[in-house]
């Protein structure tokens, strides 16, 4: 019987690797409670996941008395140190050069120019001076970012070189002291979702994005109903960044500006996509990747052939309030859908709850409560109050259908 190490466990992999017959252990962050997963892992074990070393410490004595066979993840927070206990460990999987240079994304932006992959002009830059010296070579629009991030916190798009101070104090003021400069990529955006087994590239689908003002991620369509004559370049992009940097197996999300030029990579990430993304998968093309991901690498499933499949569509649309107090919320009586009503609680959780929704075709998770206060979205870890997620026959029905719920739904707030 194979044995998996999984470092934090947000897409079910517990469970999927448990009824596959699979032993499993699962690291976890101290504060996170893991009594949803206990019963699916031989053991589990609170560490900082930001701490690889004392991640190895902890699996080293747990592989000398039974051995895995993987260390795996499909989490941000997870990967650099699924990679480290990997190679410690001497198990087959995804080497620290390789996530890295996803992870960081001045590193896939070397990677890229290495290979000529789409290449982007781009700086690593220090200071505020620096900053601006880039924007005057560009002559544009330029955006500028942290290189290890997530979740699209501290992005700033900076119109004239007289901004790039109060950016550069901005990112200062989050903790940064130094961030990549890149050429503003103007068009809409798509994000290619792989499976990479053993160096093999299988696109699962191409996902559409919907960005707000901060460039976070309100919705998502799947398949992408802009990708056009697209599709083969995206998927060939994709492929060559990935052999670059030389991954070797899981998931990965590579998001794409459809620019005048071209498609032009934004950057990469060796985990599974946020935002439900995992969900509208399952829907439209009938593949559930975190399930694979644990249980291809350990010979327990095979990769579906002809990937992408056919199917139909979905989408899912966040509830996106004016910045205030909760004042009212109106219209519920009037949804077509499957309902739930709950409080404000953490992103990750709220996706999750994702699962309660996938026998019903339209769902809808509303969150906020009168009196909650609305943020401003500056990152995805603050869409926090609800969702719609829809099926359709394709991914233009399914966003009308989860738009049209949506905009049934009015949620008040006043400034505060």
């Amino acid at each position: 019987m194979p044995r998996v190490a999984l470092i934090a466990d947000r897409h079910g992999m517990a469970e999927y690797a448990k009824k596959a017959g699979a032993d499993v252990v699962v690291v976890h962050e101290p504060a996170d409670p893991a009594d949803q997963i206990a019963g699916f892992c031989q053991q589990t074990i609170a560490r900082p996941l930001d701490d690889p070393s004392g991640i190895v410490a902890a699996l080293r004595p747990l592989h000398e008395q039974q051995p895995f066979s993987r260390v795996l993840t499909t989490n941000e927070e997870g990967v650099l140190a699924a990679a480290v206990a990997t190679a410690e460990l001497g198990l087959q999987g995804n080497s620290v050069e390789s996530v890295l240079a996803l992870k960081d994304k001045s590193l896939t932006r070397q990677a890229m120019e290495r290979h000529d992959i789409a290449p982007v002009r781009h700086r690593v830059v220090s200071s505020a001076a620096e900053l601006e010296d880039f924007h005057r070579e560009i002559g544009d629009h330029i955006i500028v970012k942290p290189m290890d991030s997530m979740a699209s916190a501290n992005v700033h798009l900076i119109a004239e070189p007289d901004g790039t101070g109060d950016a550069w104090r901005q990112l200062v003021a989050a903790g940064y002291r130094t961030a990549l400069a890149e050429e503003y990529l103007r068009g809409p955006e798509v994000s290619v979702e792989t499976l990479s087994v053993r160096g093999e590239h299988h696109v699962v689908s191409i996902n559409e994005h919907l960005l707000n003002d901060y460039f976070v991620a309100v919705g998502h369509t799947m398949p992408s109903r802009i990708t056009g004559d697209h599709f083969a370049e995206l998927c060939s992009l994709t492929r060559r960044l990935l052999d670059a940097v030389g991954l070797f197996e899981g998931p990965s999300h590579t998001e794409f500006i459809l620019t005048e030029r071209g498609p032009r990579i934004v950057e990469s990430q060796s985990r599974m996509a946020g935002a439900g993304v995992g969900e509208l998968e399952r829907r439209s093309h009938g593949v559930n990747r975190a399930r694979l991901a644990v249980t291809v690498p350990l010979g327990l499933e095979q990769v579906p052939a002809g990937l992408p499949l056919d199917g139909g569509g979905a989408a899912i649309r966040f509830f996106v309030p004016r910045p205030g107090e909760v004042t009212a919320i109106r219209g519920l009586d009037a949804v077509d859908a499957t309902l739930t009503h709950t409080g404000i609680d953490t992103y990750g959780r709220t996706m999750n709850e994702l699962l309660d929704f996938a026998g019903v075709e339209v769902g809808v998770r509303l969150a906020a409560q009168v009196g909650d206060v609305v943020p401003e979205i500056q990152s995805g870890l603050e869409r926090r109050m609800g969702y719609v997620v829809a099926s359709g026959r394709d991914g233009a029905d399914a966003a009308l259908r989860a738009e049209s719920v949506m905009n049934r739904i009015e949620i008040e707030t006043r400034p505060i």
